[in-house]
């Protein structure tokens, strides 16, 4: 069960990372993709690194 959170909070860091990486491209000016695709992008990750962390952690914390 403990293998089942660590690889959820494996993929909720690695998610969170390329969050970073897409926020500072967001915030710089002139990046390619357009700033509409790269909201998007921020949306997803953000949503996919909450969701595995939580459950990571929580998987972890009844095991």
């Amino acid at each position: 069960m403990r293998q089942i959170a660590i690889v959820f909070l494996v993929v909720g860091f690695l998610c969170l990372a390329v969050f970073v990486h897409f926020l500072l491209a967001f915030l710089r000016p002139g990046m390619y993709p357009p700033k509409r695709v790269l909201q998007e992008r921020l949306k997803l990750f953000a949503t996919v690194a909450s969701g595995a962390l939580l459950i990571g952690f929580l998987i972890y914390l009844i095991s």
